[in-house]
């Protein structure tokens, strides 16, 4: 697996695109029009950001960056630059094994308190999860985190759960990327990424 980057500290989008691509199919039959659906645990984040007005000290770090990705081939941590992180309560880990699908139990939270809230985001897996509805903890500090998309490989007994900084890892999209100039002035990038798979 390629090295996996981190973002320039500081460095934020101007404009910033936010979406998921789902993963499934629809059949409709040709006899009654009926369709069926089926979803696959194949849904990756995509993020389509403009950095606008970089003086030259900023713009190396995103161009080292770029060079460092080399197009196709690296990889990033990126996180939805329009949602604050939640507040860590507790040290949360994976508490079973075998874990598929859109419900992850987990473990060693702060007790009997609310750990997130709908719309949070978490990292299990290097896989980055929104969280579908707000979440309390037990007596004992176990929770069950409601996630989407669901897991696409099951995270090992006491895997850690990130909630300070959750990231997904992704790939560019295109191999051209590089700064728009006014020479002197400001540089401006376009840059798309979606989540890379089997980048655990």
């Amino acid at each position: 697996m390629a090295t996996v980057l981190e973002w320039p500290s500081g460095i934020l989008p101007a404009s910033f695109d936010w979406s998921l691509q789902s993963a499934g199919s629809t059949f409709t039959s040709p006899w009654n029009q009926q369709t069926q659906s089926v979803r696959y645990p194949g849904s990756a984040w995509k993020a389509a950001m403009t950095l606008s007005n970089l003086d030259d000290y900023e713009s190396r770090y995103v161009e080292v960056l770029l060079v460092q990705m080399d197009g196709y081939a690296g990889l990033v941590k990126l996180r939805d630059f329009g949602r604050a992180p939640a507040t860590v309560k507790g040290t949360p880990i994976v508490a079973t094994g075998g874990q598929t699908g859109t419900n992850l139990v987990t473990k060693g939270w702060t007790a009997s308190t609310k750990v997130l809230s709908l719309g949070d985001y978490i990292t299990v897996n290097n896989e980055l999860k929104l969280v579908l509805a707000d979440v309390t903890s037990n007596a004992s500090g176990n929770a069950t985190i409601p996630i989407g998309p669901q897991l696409r490989t099951s995270p090992a007994v006491n895997a850690a759960i990130e909630v300070a900084q959750p990231y997904g890892i992704f790939r560019l999209t295109k191999d051209n990327n590089g700064p728009s100039r006014l020479p002197g002035i400001v540089n401006n990038f376009t840059l798309e990424f979606q989540e890379a798979f089997g980048a655990n």
